[in-house]
């Protein structure tokens, strides 16, 4: 478990001030809501995979399920790759949303 030392909490070059050692609760909160969120990424496209989205989005939602998964633990694998896991997930919510909108304009039209 991490020690603050002087109420600081340093990890993959980022800084976070705490007041006190209590609060690196909020650390562990953060990490397991990380792993929430790429479980949740995971089983949605177990869903997705047989929607009408199609399967290109739920194998790209799988990879970025995995990266979310590893980008949970910032610790241990840096800001590179944390920043990475974020991107793909920003890149996966586009890709989803313009797949939504081919699909509405297939319906109007």
């Amino acid at each position: 478990m991490m020690e603050p030392k002087f109420g600081l909490i340093k990890f993959g070059g980022s800084t976070l001030i705490l007041s006190g050692a209590g609060n690196q609760h909020i650390l562990w909160g953060m990490h397991s809501i990380a792993i929430i969120l790429s479980m949740a990424t995971i089983i949605l496209c177990l869903v997705i995979r047989k929607s009408v989205l199609g399967k290109p989005a739920a194998y790209f939602g799988f990879v970025v399920g995995i990266l979310d998964l590893i980008g949970a633990y910032p610790w241990m694998v840096g800001t590179a790759m944390v920043f990475v896991s974020q991107l793909a997930f920003a890149a996966w919510f586009i890709f989803l949303g313009l797949r939504v909108l081919g699909r509405m304009e297939e319906a109007v039209g």
